[in-house]
């Protein structure tokens, strides 16, 4: 005689364990991505406005070499900047201009971006109590 044992059907399906332990691991995923996300668009209107600081400094070079002093910036007609840096342009004397990207909305705690006319570019943090920057 043959002794096998016959089991009953085998579930079909998936028991609610198993689907909150993948509903768990989704969310790990998601969060991760989001963060990673977030990350890479801040670095990138971080990058979009520095060109927009170096494409102004260009044209106000190009002014200089023109006229032989920088445009009243009044009469200045510079780019539309994106709504996540707000630009603005001092200018000292006819033969200096300090140009400055202030972070708003979504990019508020990213820091300042500057650039003047020897062409020295900084980026100081938002929480930097000390005054101190960086290169970039």
């Amino acid at each position: 005689m043959n002794s096998k044992q016959v089991a009953g059907p085998s579930p079909a399906g998936f028991s609610i364990i198993e689907l909150l332990i993948v509903l768990v691991m989704l969310s790990v995923f998601a969060l991760a991505a989001i963060g990673v996300y977030r990350q890479y668009t801040a670095s990138a209107m971080r990058n979009l406005a520095q060109a927009e600081l170096l494409q102004l400094g260009a044209r106000l070079e190009s002014e200089y070499t023109s006229a032989n002093g920088y445009p009243q910036l009044a009469a200045y007609d510079f780019p539309e900047t994106s709504p996540t840096y707000r630009i603005s342009i001092s200018r000292p004397d006819n033969h200096s201009y300090r140009i400055s990207a202030m972070p708003v909305a979504n990019q508020a705690g990213d820091g300042l971006l500057y650039l003047d006319s020897l062409g020295e570019r900084r980026h100081y943090q938002a929480d930097n109590q000390s005054g101190a920057y960086s290169a970039w």
